[in-house]
């Protein structure tokens, strides 16, 4: 185990994971799961809170019908709150859509807010229209972009080595989007 953990902190050297807390939990025993618990307590109280009063935004990262209730999307909203009635559109496909019902947890909601795991039922849109990565979000709210500046820290113990039109993965929401890197210097 202690060798585990200085691995694990030599491989954090550099990040902004370097110098956290390196918690042993087994699931299996049940070793380490009260210190986790606690861990994640204290997180939560100093987490800065979402904010309410931006639009909505909440990336899918599933999609399914129901019988006599039609297409369901599920996802962690991510900014603002969404309400029952709320027109919404979906990014890239910019689809027009209604939110008809919000659950939380299993339970019918009118008001769901940043933070908190959504399943939406949608009107006027079918299950095939939609894919995991798209955005639900305001109607005209997001813009599509062939095009990210992006400041790319590369650790020190990484083997790879990056190279102008190296191909990589680039991660958002719940997309993953293929890229080429272009490094430019100004």
């Amino acid at each position: 185990l202690e060798m585990v953990q200085e691995e694990v902190r030599e491989r954090a050297k550099g990040s902004f994971l370097e110098g956290k807390p390196i918690l042993a939990v087994s699931a299996y025993t049940g070793d380490g799961i009260a210190e986790l618990k606690q861990a994640l307590y204290t997180l939560v109280h100093v987490a800065a809170e979402k904010s309410v009063r931006v639009p909505f935004r909440l990336p899918v990262d599933r999609v399914f019908s129901v019988d006599g209730f039609g297409t369901v999307v599920t996802g962690t909203l991510i900014e603002g709150c969404i309400n029952e009635g709320d027109a919404a559109e979906l990014v890239p496909s910019g689809s027009e859509t209604r939110i008809r019902n919000l659950q939380v947890h299993g339970s019918t909601v009118h008001t769901a807010y940043a933070g908190q795991r959504v399943a939406i039922n949608l009107s006027n849109v079918k299950k095939k229209e939609i894919k995991r990565g798209c955005v639900l979000a305001p109607l005209n709210s997001m813009k599509n972009t062939d095009l990210l500046d992006v400041k790319l820290n590369v650790l020190d113990s990484s083997v790879r080595i990056l190279t102008n039109h190296t191909r990589l993965h680039f991660f958002t929401g719940t997309s993953e989007v293929p890229v080429s890197y272009t490094h430019l210097r100004a």
